[in-house]
């Protein structure tokens, strides 16, 4: 990706997370990011096509750093750990990814993902934690059981992240020992356990 393409998302990311799509206009987008109009409409035809690539974009970075780092893991905890790891540095990508779901007020396209496939609709590295319960989980296993573990630790990942991220927790983490991060991965690291030996002593729970 060239420079100014590059520049443009990183500010609309910005705008986007702080003012809405509506709230935020292509000429906003232009000023801040210091190129004129059309550089803009030349990439992105219009605001809504932006949008959508501002949050997309992201998401394939960070799925693009997980898989490079994690091709080969055959573990969900240390996938988990890992991940979880990847993200606090990168958290406010992360947390702006949120915001500008949140405050979307713009049509979705009918073809913008499709619902079918479970598999890709999640957060950054969803996909990529299914495949290694595929590696590590009885082939028997359900695809509705890798979805729920899945499912249930990215929420407990993304969750904290975000929460411990914002300045009002992290002035507070420096108080309390039980927000900081430490804390938040050995947690995880026990939910991750506590998830898998539960599947392992109930497998019938969510046979198709």
């Amino acid at each position: 990706m060239n420079e100014t393409k590059r520049k443009i998302i990183d500010v609309a990311n910005e705008l986007f997370a702080l003012k809405g799509f509506s709230g935020t206009s292509i000429r906003d987008i232009a000023n801040q990011a210091d190129v004129n109009v059309a550089s803009i409409n030349y990439y992105f035809q219009n605001k809504q096509n932006l949008y959508f690539e501002v949050i997309e974009f992201h998401k394939e970075e960070f799925n693009n750093l997980i898989e490079e780092k994690f091709k080969d893991c055959t573990s969900c905890k240390e996938f988990a750990l890992g991940v979880f790891d990847m993200f606090q540095p990168r958290s406010k990508a992360l947390i702006n990814t949120f915001k500008i779901i949140l405050n979307s007020d713009c049509a979705i396209p009918e073809d913008y993902y499709d619902a079918k496939d479970s598999r890709k609709f999640g957060p950054p590295g969803f996909s990529g934690l299914l495949n290694v319960l595929d590696k590590q989980l009885p082939a028997s296993t359900p695809e509705a059981t890798k979805l729920w573990i899945t499912r249930v630790i990215f929420n407990q990942i993304v969750h904290v992240t975000m929460i411990t991220n914002t300045e009002y927790i992290k002035k507070k983490c420096l108080e309390s020992s039980d927000l900081s991060p430490e804390y938040f991965k050995r947690s995880l690291a026990l939910l991750i356990d506590s998830v898998l030996e539960f599947q392992e002593r109930h497998p019938e729970n969510w046979k198709e």
